[in-house]
């Protein structure tokens, strides 16, 4: 019995580390790992194409309007993830749960052209 506290103490103590230093990452973070520049030279609006973007940041959630222009939205929610609130004296700390999501959105024209580049920081 002895001998089996420690390794249950370091194992509640593994798991409080790793509760409190991961976030939480949703959507494509290949749209997120990317710096100013590059995203600049992968999204040149007038220039890339559906595909080009596709290629170089995945697959995106798409809205289609009826004249053929689609907007592709890339998400990224950082944060402590949720279920840390529900762990006992976890929940105690004083964390800041809330997320921030950082959204990358494009719009392509008709043709697949890319017109328009948006990115709205988490706050």
């Amino acid at each position: 019995m002895s001998r089996i506290l420690p390794i249950v103490r370091l194992a509640g103590v593994s798991l409080a580390i790793a509760a409190l230093s991961a976030c939480q990452s949703l959507g494509n973070g290949q749209a997120f790992r990317q710096s100013a520049d590059e995203r600049t030279q992968t999204l040149r609006p007038g220039t890339s194409t559906r595909e080009q973007v596709r290629n170089d940041l995945g697959d995106a959630s798409v809205y289609r309007f009826a004249d053929g222009r689609e907007a592709w939205t890339y998400q990224s929610t950082a944060g402590v993830p949720k279920w840390v609130q529900f762990v006992p004296y976890l929940n105690l700390l004083p964390l800041d749960y809330a997320s921030r999501t950082t959204e990358l959105a494009l719009l392509f024209d008709a043709q697949g052209v890319l017109r328009k580049v948006e990115q709205r920081p988490g706050g």
